[in-house]
This record gives structure tokens, sequence and C-alpha cells, in this order.
């Protein structure tokens, strides 16, 4: 099913961390949730137990492939401002785009804007100073790519 273009992302992120902080993935079959907590559900994978209802904000795809790329070369703690290199940048956007246009994309934060913005808040989901990622879905399959830094 070509799904190899989704995982791609996640190894993409791993090599680009360059030893910031503890780093955690998971990539398959879509979890059976009933109660329409998907993106906690898919945290579970990795073993977040994520409790609050509202622990994630929506993201669109533009906004899921720049907070994959702000993972895969910044850190959380002091932000360099720097984004992944172009061929990282396509292989997030290629895996995103595989998900196809009923994708759904979450995060604790808009870690897209982090570098750019002077007040900034997220939900932490670890107990980690900081952490956050991105959690991808359609009806089929999901990924969970998460970073956890101390300062």
């Amino acid at each position: 099913m070509g799904w190899e273009r989704v995982s791609a992302i996640l190894v993409e992120v791993a090599r680009g961390r360059e030893g910031y902080g503890a780093f955690r993935s998971w990539f398959g079959g879509m979890p059976y949730v009933s109660d329409g907590g998907e993106a906690n559900a898919v945290a579970r994978m990795v073993g977040y137990i994520v409790e609050a209802p509202n622990a994630f904000f929506d993201l669109t795809a533009a906004e899921a492939r720049e907070a994959l790329s702000f993972f895969a070369v910044d850190n959380m703690v002091m932000p360099n401002g720097h984004f992944a290199p172009a061929e990282a940048a396509e292989v997030f956007a290629n895996g995103i785009e595989r998900l196809g246009p009923q994708a759904r994309f979450f995060s604790n934060g808009h870690w897209h804007e982090y570098a750019r913005s002077n007040a900034f808040g997220w939900n932490g989901i670890s107990q980690a100073t900081f952490d956050g990622g991105v959690i991808g879905m359609n009806d089929e399959v999901a990924f969970i790519v998460w970073v956890e830094e101390e300062d």
C-alpha cells in the first residue's frame, strides 16, 4: 500500500534530532476508539496516558509538515528557528499526502509557530520539562512522533 512513505517520517525526524532529548514514535493500524479520543489512543501506543479530553489541538496538513520539520532539527528548550532540509521536508510532505485528504493531525501545541512566537503554551503529556510532537491518522493507519526534552 505504499505506507513506507509514512514510516519514513519517523526515520527522518529521528535522524535529525541529533541528541535533542528522548524520542518516541510509532506507526501502525488505527487503534479502535469508541469515544472520539483518537489522538489519546495513538499517544497510548508509545506509553503516554492522556486523561485530559482537550490535550491536543487540531493541525492542518501544512501545520503538521512544519511541526515535523521543527522537531527534526530544532530543540524546544532553546529554539533556533531552523527547519529540516528540503529532502526531509519532502519526505514529510509525501508521508502526509499518503494519508489522504481525510487525514487528521494533532499536537499538544502549535509547534510550527514556536520559534517565531513571543508567548507560547502547550499541554504537556509527559513528566519532561518540554514535550511535543505530531499525531497523524486516517481511518486505517496512524502515527506518532513525540519528543521529550529537559532544560
